[in-house]
């Protein structure tokens, strides 16, 4: 459910026509195409791949090459997937590192970045029965002429029996002109490992966060099961579209937002429709999730199971018979079972009858901001046991605090200009200064969307901003504050809520907070 870049090189002596052939089987495979255009000359180059034609811009190097294979030229071999990631299929293309023979050595891809900027690597790797290691790596002269290797991101022990995607953060270097990127894999000791790569891209700018999915940009590195039944869609209802979901998303509570749905029609009882996470530090105890059963609360359980290295695999959370047309919010702790520091989700939507009648064609279910946190006790009072129910709620009715600073608007806040030293600054992106986050808004979950921040760029001292609410009334069960911060830099001090004209302090944090959007709650008694 993504647009992909095409383009074919052709040189014909003589005039001809072209023709452009689908071929579709069964009722849900469309092909779609948009933006042809025809240039003289070259193709560009382009520093996205999937080894359809060619390895593009990437250069072998090492001790041994990257091999271009396909699901059914390699069958029977037993070291490499059944099918690539760009197309799902044994005929798709895909490169892998062949370890017969070659115990040991190292296979390399390099790519040239010709300018100094911060880029995102992203790219989708499987790695099955392999004590080798994968290895991204980022090659650069320094200022005084040194020749730097940094490793930028190393394979987890732990991989997933699918592909899944990697996402590497390439930091522009000072006093560089540009910089030589490697996918670095060494063969380990066995000679029936799986090693391989598919989808590279070169984005530029800082790669999103991957602790937090508004399906805004993308589904996020979440990957559909190729072993079930249907799959699950990235939605909007502004798009034309053969399927139907919430209207409105959680994320921009707009048409125009997307979400994640499993559309139901046309299936048999008990079929499935499965997508999996990408792999996530354990330092994550607490999964959060929006879900909306549309109109199918009677026909499709929701599934939650958790995977880890070590460790069986574990249900954590069974939905069914929800309130349909609402969204609901499930808050679930995690598991630190296992050796391995990583772990993956996958969500599955299971059929509890047949489909096949036209009038559940447009049934589905719908998924939104799907995050994780380092503590459920941020969101929910209750025990760790029960945490894994559900809490269904709908979205609270709008109050004079709320605000998401889009258009440049600090809605019903004030800056205070009489005790601090600095004000609050409209920001959207990364941050000024380097070394600092975060790297997109919150709202959004885009480049675009707008967030206040303080510039630590022009603090030569300690220096305070401060931001006033309205006046609350006074609530009978009193309220809770709920916002969404990041404080990330060496330099970083203070962030704390208090009452005006009082030294009562309802919350504090202190210090680096680490690179990613932290959500905090803060309640107020009547």
């Amino acid at each position: 459910n993504k647009w992909i870049s095409g383009q074919t090189q052709f040189q014909p002596n003589i005039p001809v026509s072209l023709v452009l052939e689908g071929t579709v089987h069964g009722k849900y495979s469309p092909i779609l195409l948009d933006q042809l255009s025809l240039k003289l000359g070259s193709c560009p180059q382009t520093p996205s791949c999937g080894f359809e034609d060619g390895n593009c811009n990437w250069v072998q190097k090492g001790e041994i090459k990257w091999v271009k294979g396909t699901g059914i030229s390699t069958q029977g071999l037993g070291i490499t997937p059944d099918h690539d990631h760009t197309t799902k299929s044994n005929v798709g293309h895909f490169l892998y590192v062949d370890p017969r023979d070659n115990l040991g050595k190292t296979a390399i891809l390099q790519y040239t970045a010709l300018q100094n900027s911060t880029k995102c690597l992203n790219f989708w790797y499987t790695s099955v029965n392999n004590d080798g290691f994968l290895q991204v790596r980022e090659k650069y002269i320094d200022g005084i002429g040194n020749n730097i290797t940094e490793s930028m991101w190393e394979k987890p022990r732990y991989s997933l029996p699918s592909w899944q995607m990697a996402q590497v953060n390439l930091e522009a270097q000072p006093d560089i002109q540009g910089y030589k990127i490697q996918i670095y894999a060494s063969v380990g000791t066995l000679n029936t490992s799986v090693m391989a790569i598919d989808d590279v891209e070169i984005l530029e700018g800082s790669c999103p966060p991957f602790d937090h999915c508004s399906f805004e940009r993308d589904t996020c590195g979440y990957g559909n099961w190729i072993n079930d039944n249907f799959d699950w869609i990235r939605f909007s209802a502004s798009d034309e579209s053969d399927f139907d979901g919430p209207p409105l998303d959680i994320t921009l509570d707009s048409t125009e937002g997307h979400s994640f749905i499993a559309p139901l029609g046309g299936h048999k009882i008990d079929d499935t429709a499965t997508f999996m996470t990408s792999l996530i530090p354990k330092q994550y105890r607490c999964l959060v999730f929006w879900y909306n059963f549309w109109d199918s609360s009677d026909l499709v359980e929701l599934s939650v199971r958790y995977m880890t290295g070590g460790a069986e695999d574990m249900t954590l959370l069974q939905i069914r018979e929800g309130p349909n047309h609402q969204w609901s919010i499930a808050v679930v702790d995690l598991l630190d079972n296992g050796w391995s520091n990583w772990f993956a989700l996958s969500f599955e939507a299971k059929l509890l009858n047949d489909t096949t009648d036209e009038f559940v064609e447009l049934k589905s279910l719908a998924l939104d901001e799907i995050y994780f946190m380092d503590d459920c006790d941020l969101l929910t009072s209750e025990s760790p046991e029960t945490t894994t129910t559900p809490t269904a709620t709908t979205n609270p009715p709008p109050t004079i605090i709320d605000c998401d600073f889009e258009n440049s608007n600090l809605c019903l806040w004030e800056q205070i200009t009489e005790t601090d030293q600095i004000d609050w600054n409209f920001g959207n992106g990364s941050t000024p200064n380097r070394g600092t986050g975060p790297f997109e808004d919150h709202s959004t979950g885009g480049r675009a969307g707008q967030y206040i921040y303080i510039n630590s760029v022009k603090s030569s001292e300690t220096q305070a901003a401060a931001l006033k609410s309205p006046m609350l009334p006074k609530y009978e069960t009193g309220g809770c504050l709920r916002f969404w911060y990041s404080m990330y830099g060496l330099d970083v001090q203070t962030l704390r809520i208090v009452q005006e004209d009082s030294e009562f302090n309802f919350w504090e944090a202190n210090g680096n907070q680490g690179l990613y959007w932290k959500q905090g709650a803060v309640h107020f008694d009547k």
